[in-house]
C-alpha cells in the first residue's frame, strides 16, 4: 500500500473512531436532543429577585417557552380594538381566544382552562402583570375561565361576559359577581406551553386577589 493510500486510511479511522472528534459530537448532539435540562430564563430569575415567582422548569428542550408573533403591549392594543370593533364569535372559546391574542397556535388538544391552568408553569403570585393571564377554575360545567389581565389594577379583558361571544373589558369584581361558580386560581405568564414574554416590565405591581 502506498504511503498516500495508508495516509487517507488512518485519517477516516480516525474519524469514525469512538474517540473521534466527529463521535463527540453526534453524543453531545443526541445529548442535547434527548437529555431534559433544567431551565430558568432570565426574566424568571428576575422575579425571583423580587420575591415574586419561583418558576425554575425542568423539561425537554423541544417544549421550551418561546416568543410568539405579538408582544403584551402589541396583544392589549389588539384587545382594546376587539371590544370596540370586534366581529361576534362562539361563545365558550376563553382559552382560544386567549391564547389567539397572542397569535399563539394550538397544541392540538383543547383542553379546558381549568386544566390547563395546571399546566401553567411561570405564575405570578402578589402581583399584576398587564397582559398577563388570570385563572379560574370551576364553573357551571367545571371548565374554568381565563382572560389577559388590563393596564389599569382589577381590570381584565375576558369573553362573554357581559357580551356573549365578544371581547369585553371588565372587573374581576363584576365577572366574579356574575360567575359565582367560578373559583379564583391565579395569573400566569404562559399559556399552552408559551411565555410571550421577553422580560418582565421594569415595575411590577404588588396585587393580591382579594
Amino acid at each position: 500500500m502506498s504511503a498516500s493510500a495508508s495516509a487517507a486510511r488512518a485519517s477516516a479511522e480516525a474519524r469514525t473512531s469512538a474517540g473521534s472528534i466527529q463521535m463527540r459530537s453526534m453524543s453531545v448532539v443526541r445529548m442535547i436532543v434527548d437529555w431534559p435540562l433544567t431551565v430558568t430564563p432570565a426574566f424568571v430569575r428576575a422575579t425571583r429577585l423580587m420575591g415574586v415567582a419561583d418558576a425554575g422548569t425542568t423539561r425537554p428542550r423541544r417544549t421550551l417557552l418561546t416568543m410568539t408573533t405579538r408582544t403584551p403591549r402589541e396583544a392589549l392594543e389588539y384587545l382594546r380594538a376587539q371590544v370596540d370593533h370586534g366581529a361576534p364569535f362562539e361563545p365558550g372559546w376563553c382559552k382560544r381566544k386567549s391564547r389567539g391574542a397572542y397569535l399563539i397556535e394550538s397544541t392540538g388538544t383543547e383542553r379546558t382552562a381549568a386544566v390547563e391552568w395546571t399546566a401553567t408553569r411561570f405564575r405570578v403570585p402578589g402581583a399584576w402583570i398587564p397582559g398577563a393571564f388570570a385563572w379560574w377554575t370551576g364553573g357551571s360545567e367545571g371548565a374554568g375561565h381565563v382572560g389577559i389581565l388590563a393596564h389599569e389594577l382589577g381590570v381584565l379583558f375576558t369573553v362573554d361576559y357581559p357580551r356573549v361571544g365578544h371581547w369585553n373589558r371588565t372587573t374581576i369584581h363584576d365577572l366574579e359577581r356574575a360567575w359565582p361558580r367560578i373559583r379564583w386560581a391565579g395569573i400566569s405568564l404562559d399559556i399552552d406551553h408559551v411565555n410571550p414574554r421577553a422580560h418582565l416590565p421594569r415595575r411590577v405591581i404588588r396585587w393580591d386577589h382579594p
